[in-house]
């Protein structure tokens, strides 16, 4: 999730918390019989919220609120339901004599990496996928081992795929992130 998103939706959700507790408290307060919020609330004029509905300008305000609310739902919405995943990536040489760039699939390379990874005889399983964390695009492969095999030997070959993963990655700004999980013991 984009960090705008992210603050977007805990701005949101903080709103209506606050609003809803606040209500909540001064029904209980007003309900205990606490004098202030009471002499509060006997000073609101109650006819004009009981004719609200009665005046011409009533279904205009309704309509308003339910277009203007729609909307910011909608797009609440959409901006939470788009992925944050990336397909290709542009490689390129910083070599003057090579030039130009290509467009790689991230995903097939990830996948690529997991076949490798999975004839290692202490691997269990491995899991891809390509996400953009921030501005950062990141390949993640994530490794699940027999939990009976030997850590330095699991390294080595994790960063031998990892670096065959970078190179086939050269020049563009994809991070590649390796998580190792120990299966579990039968």
């Amino acid at each position: 999730m984009r960090r705008t998103v992210h603050i977007v939706d805990r701005l949101v959700v903080a709103t209506a918390g606050v609003a809803l507790v606040a209500g909540g408290v001064v029904a209980v307060l007003w309900w205990q019989g606490v004098a202030v919020v009471v002499d509060s609330l006997e000073r609101v004029d109650n006819t004009a919220i009981d004719t609200a509905a009665d005046q011409s300008w009533w279904s205009w305000a309704l309509l308003a609120t339910t277009v203007i609310l729609a909307v910011l739902g909608v797009s609440l919405l959409i901006a939470n339901l788009r992925p944050n995943r990336f397909r290709t990536a542009s490689v390129g040489s910083d070599s003057p004599m090579v030039g130009g760039t290509c467009a790689v699939s991230v995903t097939d390379v990830g996948k690529a990496a997991a076949k490798s990874l999975e004839r290692h005889r202490r691997i269990q399983s491995t899991r891809t996928r390509s996400y953009v964390e921030g501005k950062t695009p990141i390949l993640e492969l994530t490794i699940t081992a027999d939990p009976t095999a030997d850590g330095r030997d699991l390294i080595e070959v994790l960063r031998a795929v990892r670096h065959q993963v970078q190179r086939s990655l050269a020049g563009s700004d994809v991070e590649v992130q390796m998580l190792l999980h120990r299966g579990a013991n039968n």
